[in-house]
Formats: structure tokens, sequence, C-alpha cells
């Protein structure tokens, strides 16, 4: 399961997990996989969990070092 999907199904737990193995196992990698562009939807996961108004996972995803200007395949920033 994808870091996007665990986005879109508004899974605050599973998303802390995942984003606290990513740090454990590769926290200096961490910035560019917290920031990718999903390659169905274009967006950053800080864009999708705005898009779902999940403001515990943005929270989540702005600890772990999300970019706010982070844009995604259109442009867009959050």
């Amino acid at each position: 399961m994808s870091i996007q999907s665990m986005i879109m199904s508004n899974n605050v737990r599973n998303v802390q997990i995942l984003l606290q193995m990513l740090y454990k196992n590769s926290k200096d990698k961490l910035p560019e996989i917290i920031n990718m562009c999903d390659q169905e939807t274009g967006d950053t996961p800080l864009i999708s969990a705005l898009k779902v108004g999940n403001w515990d996972i943005v929270s989540l995803l702005m600890k772990y070092g999300a970019d706010p200007m982070a844009k995604n395949r259109n442009g867009e920033i959050p």
C-alpha cells in the first residue's frame, strides 16, 4: 500500500506508522519520498491530504518534512 492510498483512505494511524518506518530506515531520502508526486493523481502527499481535508495527516506530513512549496504535476502547490 502506498503513502498516497493511505492518505486517500484517511487512515491517520497507518500514515503515521509508514512515516515512522520511512524515517527510521531511510531518513536521508525521506524528503524526496514525502514530496514525490503520485503516478496516478500527480499530487504530492501533502496536496492529497489537503484534498481529503485531513488536518491530522497534513500535520504529520509537515512534521516529517513535507514541503508546502512542492508542486504537483500541474504546477500547483498546497
